[in-house]
């Protein structure tokens, strides 16, 4: 059994602010340059549980995709690339005195990811994890549906993180629901989960979307993660951290989680298994493995 991930690769600028935004001034600050793009991190923490997951994933043809490729290889995730004609995606984060991020995603070559990459390495008994961004991308949803049917079609698991509460209400909370509705695993935070539900708490929204998939992880940041089962809510705490940055911690979450989950562990270890994952992303500077 392999972990197949499609989806994006992106280098992040991460701009930790010393104070508040002084708008049109100059504002004390650090900047460093780091790998990021929620599929490859999820790659990368999934070598922390001893896996090997396969990344499909796009560059340009920069130096910068090529430093980013070769740190995914050194962690041990085999990548396999393509090459276009736009640039590698970049982020730039802007990480709040409270750790808190705000993001300026610029997709580039991770829109151009062909449709036919995983076609014929899916084997029965594989699990693909899609990212919630690719499909969400109006220009990369039809490559996103294609990986789901055709993960679908080959008897793989296939598991999806909405990754944005903004693009679920710009695509529309019943189109996302209409193109997620192959999902076996679906992770999403609370914001994510109340969008795509239209309720006002998690704990309905986690309701209401164990109506409609296999199973629905809600992921509550400093609260922990809960799902609905079995006519109730039951929720794990999260692991007590002193908070440097909040980037990546969904996708270091998600990581744990999928494989807890394809080892057959009880929900609760699965669940706490993403905290743990959580709590290690979120006391560093960066959104891979240290």
């Amino acid at each position: 059994m392999r972990y197949i991930i499609a989806g994006d690769l992106m280098v992040d600028v991460l701009t930790f602010l010393e104070d508040d935004i002084t708008f049109g001034d100059d504002n004390r600050a650090s900047v460093e340059f780091a790998g990021g793009g929620v599929s490859a991190n999820v790659a990368a923490w999934m070598t922390v549980a001893g896996e090997r997951p396969v990344l499909h994933c796009a560059i340009g043809n920069d130096v910068i995709g090529d430093a980013l490729v070769a740190d995914l290889v050194r962690q041990g995730v085999d990548v396999r690339v393509v090459r276009t004609s736009g640039p590698t995606g970049a982020v730039v984060a802007l990480v709040h005195p409270n750790g808190e991020r705000t993001m300026f995603p610029s997709a580039g070559a991770n829109t151009d990811l062909p449709l036919d990459v995983i076609d014929l390495e899916v084997q029965p008994g594989d699990h693909v994890h899609i990212s919630g961004y690719f499909l969400l991308r109006e220009h990369s949803r039809p490559a996103a549906l294609h990986y789901i049917a055709t993960a679908r079609a080959s008897g793989a698991s296939v598991s999806l993180d909405p990754a944005s509460a903004r693009l679920i209400e710009v695509m529309g909370p019943e189109a996302v629901l209409t193109a997620m509705a192959d999902i076996d695993l679906v992770i999403c935070n609370e914001h994510e989960a109340m969008a795509l539900t239209g309720t006002t708490t998690h704990e309905q929204a986690a309701q209401d979307l164990a109506a409609r998939f296999p199973l629905a992880i809600v992921k509550l940041g400093a609260d922990g993660a809960c799902v609905w089962q079995h006519d109730h809510l039951i929720t794990v705490p999260a692991v007590p951290s002193d908070v440097i940055s909040t980037l990546g911690a969904g996708d270091a979450f998600d990581a744990a989680a999928i494989v807890a989950w394809k080892r057959g562990l009880p929900i609760t270890d699965i669940l706490a298994a993403g905290n743990h994952n959580g709590h290690l992303v979120v006391q560093q500077r960066g959104a891979r493995p240290i």
